[in-house]
């Protein structure tokens, strides 16, 4: 009598590796001068003068989130079972991220000031955490559990990314431009993930692996 094992499948490892090389990308940018010289590191670490009492660490601290994407990625690559505590470990690091944006907006909306474009970009980050959540609640129904979380990881990126991107049009340095190229390829990966169906990888115990389309498993 032949076993099988059966684990749900997502995209593919080249589009995998793809992801990957976009988030060794991403980690560079915390340690890169985004705007005025100034990296989101040193924004932390209290480098650049004023930034911790303006409380721009609200808005560096979210780029580190790259470090678990890429344990994320690097774990799908390895096996596609993915522990429970892994999983609610990535959510509550996207909520934190997420979160750490709008208490700056909040500290923004305040205190105005002439040192970034307030007008529009605040409006982005309840924009694009609604997005992200809504994705969320669709992608759960729609594909994989695990495809759902990552997306909902990549997306916790967006809107910090996007508020810096729009907040400090002047004076960009290299992080900044590599920041706009990584969050292309996020959207472009989160896409990837949200339109890929579930598959089922039936292992046989002769080693063939037999994949096919189906619904996800209760």
């Amino acid at each position: 009598m032949q076993s099988h094992r059966q684990t749900l499948v997502g995209i593919d490892d080249s589009a995998r590796i793809c992801a990957i090389h976009i988030t060794y990308a991403a980690l560079a940018v915390p340690f890169l001068p985004f705007t005025w010289s100034v990296s989101p590191f040193d924004t932390i670490t209290g480098l650049a003068r004023g930034t911790r009492e303006g409380g721009f660490s609200f808005l560096g601290a979210p780029f580190f989130i790259a470090i678990p994407i890429l344990c994320w990625q690097l774990r799908k690559l390895v096996s596609d079972r993915v522990s429970r505590s892994l999983t609610a470990a990535c959510y509550v690091i996207s909520a934190l991220a997420m979160l750490s944006v709008s208490a700056f907006v909040v500290l923004v909306a305040r205190a105005p000031s002439d040192v970034f474009a307030i007008d529009l970009a605040p409006a982005s980050v309840p924009a694009l955490v609604g997005a992200n959540v809504l994705l969320l609640v669709r992608n759960r129904r729609a594909i994989s559990r695990d495809d759902a979380t990552e997306a909902f990881l990549l997306g916790a990126y967006l809107p910090n990314a996007v508020f810096c991107l729009l907040a400090f049009p002047e004076l960009r340095g290299i992080g900044a431009w590599l920041t706009l190229a990584v969050c292309a390829g996020y959207i472009a990966v989160i896409g990837l993930l949200s339109s890929v169906k579930p598959r089922f990888s039936a292992q046989i115990a002769t080693g063939q692996t037999v994949t096919a389309l189906g619904k996800r498993a209760p």
